[in-house]
């Protein structure tokens, strides 16, 4: 209690001691859009390694792509086209995410 108000000290706490701090809103949001991008990552370097993996090897990828080509038989050039095809894609999603675009 201070002895000349007869205030108690302790009543002013509603008031913050320091101004709030804009670097904290920076940096959150810098996380935010890391967060937001670590998804658009994983989409790229899995379509990367696909791709790769399709060119290299299109022996062991052939009884996915029975799988997936159901009604149709899986050939070589159907395996080569689609990895050509997913290394595009990982190509400009790679643009995507260099440049910002949401």
């Amino acid at each position: 209690m201070h002895p000349l108000l007869g205030l108690s000290l302790g009543n002013f706490r509603n008031f913050r001691s320091t101004p709030p701090s804009r670097s904290n809103r920076r940096r959150s949001r810098i996380r935010i859009r890391a967060m937001n991008s670590l998804e658009l990552c994983l989409v790229v370097q899995l379509s990367l390694a696909f791709g790769m993996a399709g060119l290299f090897w299109p022996d062991k990828l052939m009884p996915l792509f029975d799988v997936l080509m159901f009604p149709w038989a899986a050939s070589y050039r159907a395996i080569r086209a689609n990895s050509i095809a997913v290394i595009g894609l990982a190509l400009l999603l790679l643009v995507r995410l260099l440049t910002g675009v949401r």
